[in-house]
């Protein structure tokens, strides 16, 4: 009986051929695009998830009012990060992280590049998930003159000898110096907000570059590994205050989660996260709606069409077919 369903069906769209055509096409073309557009709304939510303290990671989020007008800013000047914790006891960990703004050269034997380099503090590790290939994460910082490099960046200088111990020397306009290689991570993965090839301890900073200690320059972002169980409103009314009692630019700080980070990039007017959520949210309704049109335009174009089986139904009926053979 199955094969002669399968038959009937077959002969029907033999018969019909551009009803079907335009039937199995439309469908098609609305299931192929409501599923890329889910994978990249499930690729754009998937940033971040990866850490597993991730609900417990939050940044530190400036807000400073300018002509009466509230201004949002992700960047923090280097002290903060000294103090901050003081202020509250649900703070576990601060971490610095900058990006510096020019690429550094970097030689190892004959090998000379211009990389980008990143600093942060030595806590870097025991708050985000980055796995390590060579190397132990709770030791990487424990020399300030240390750096951790990511696979492809080993693979780059080293080749494929092991590159722990290595020296590396860096210079810039400000110093110079010799680091050694004392990890190796996983390549990061492309759902990260983090983006980093060489990590190096934020004290060479602290060290080499006297401007940094001034609370009017805001140039890293510091990020906050919360206690398990922490109420992020009681920690913010602890810090918000901060900067206006070390300098007399009267910012406040609040904190945002962050897994919210990719999506919520932005602020509106009383600290009212947006950004590629917007996008989102628009893409899945679009994703809906091609799918249910696809769909009711499949129905229509068959009901259109459905006394031409008028014939056949009856066939059946005289030959004994019940309501469940003819569905």
């Amino acid at each position: 009986m199955l094969k002669h369903y399968f038959k009937v069906a077959f002969r029907n769209l033999l018969r019909n051929k551009t009803i079907s055509f335009l039937n199995i096409i439309g469908l098609a073309l609305a299931i192929s695009c409501s599923i890329l557009i889910y994978l990249w709304v499930q690729d754009e939510t998937s940033f971040d998830s990866f850490h597993e303290n991730g609900n417990n990671i939050y940044q530190v989020v400036t807000e400073d009012s300018f002509n009466d007008v509230i201004q949002y800013g992700r960047s923090t000047p280097y002290p903060l990060g000294k103090v901050i914790s003081g202020y509250a006891h649900e703070i576990k960990y601060v971490i610095r992280f900058n990006n510096w703004f020019e690429k550094l050269s970097i030689r190892y034997g004959d090998k000379n590049f211009n990389e980008r380099v990143t600093f942060t503090d030595p806590a870097f590790f025991q708050t985000f998930t980055f796995p390590f290939v060579e190397g132990d994460e709770k030791t990487a910082f424990e020399d300030p003159l240390s750096v951790v490099i990511t696979e492809e960046i080993a693979k780059k200088y080293f080749g494929d000898s092991n590159p722990l111990g290595k020296n590396l020397q860096i210079t810039s306009e400000n110093f110079t110096t010799n680091v050694v290689v004392r990890g190796v991570i996983q390549n990061l993965p492309h759902n990260s907000s983090l983006d980093f090839d060489f990590l190096l301890p934020i004290s060479l900073l602290n060290k080499n570059i006297s401007w940094i200690n001034n609370w009017g320059t805001i140039f890293l972002k510091t990020f906050l590994l919360l206690e398990e169980g922490a109420i992020v409103p009681e920690v913010i009314s602890k810090i918000e205050n901060v900067p206006s009692e070390h300098h007399d630019w009267n910012y406040k700080l609040f904190l945002q989660p962050f897994k919210d980070l990719r999506l919520y990039e932005e602020f509106k007017e009383n600290r009212t996260p947006t950004g590629r959520i917007v996008y989102i949210n628009l893409f899945s309704i679009i994703a809906i709606a091609i799918i249910l049109i696809g769909c009711i335009n499949f129905t229509n174009l068959y009901t259109a069409f459905s006394s031409r089986r008028a014939k056949e139904i009856g066939l059946r009926k005289v030959m004994g077919a019940h309501r469940k053979i003819l569905f």
